[in-house]
């Protein structure tokens, strides 16, 4: 079976897309934005939010931008599932001091299921599989000590 173009530049050039969301290998994307702020009085503490509000395909991007793809350095792995490994680390084509970080699922032959791409951070270097009520959840630990929750199921992020 041939690779989506997705899992070719994964494999071939270790690139991701490198819009804020999640794109999936058949070329499927959902974008997501900053869409709220939390804040915990006990902890004393703001948490950005980040929700889904779009669903397109990676040739709407095209159409208009070719620099849509971004090399990544890989820091880690760990298991995910049976089968499948989550790659996080960061970005190493972009010229800005917190150029970004990702996170990717992987078959075990590393053909790439999903990636998620956020701006404006310091690479993830610690990644954390929960699952709390039949829900999975990641939890990614950044370079700056910072990190961000993601449900999964509903992309809901809380960093």
């Amino acid at each position: 079976m041939a690779l989506s173009k997705a899992q070719a530049k994964w494999q071939e050039e270790s690139q991701i897309f490198f819009y804020e969301g999640k794109m999936y290998a058949d070329g499927k994307v959902t974008l997501t934005k900053h869409s709220d702020i939390d804040y915990d009085t006990e902890k004393d503490i703001a948490y950005r939010i980040f929700t889904p509000f779009v669903d397109c395909r990676l040739e709407d991007f095209e159409k208009y931008d070719n620099d849509i793809w971004h090399d990544v350095k890989i820091y880690g792995s760990c298991d995910f599932s049976d089968n499948q490994r989550m790659v996080y680390g960061g970005i190493e084509s972009c010229s800005l001091r917190y150029g970004g970080s990702f996170i990717a699922l992987t078959s075990a032959d590393n053909t790439l299921e999903w990636s998620m791409y956020f701006a404006e951070t310091d690479p993830v270097v610690k990644v954390e599989v929960i699952t709390k009520n039949d829900t999975q959840f990641l939890i990614c630990g950044f370079e700056d000590y910072r990190s961000i929750t993601i449900n999964l199921k509903t992309l809901y992020m809380r960093m």
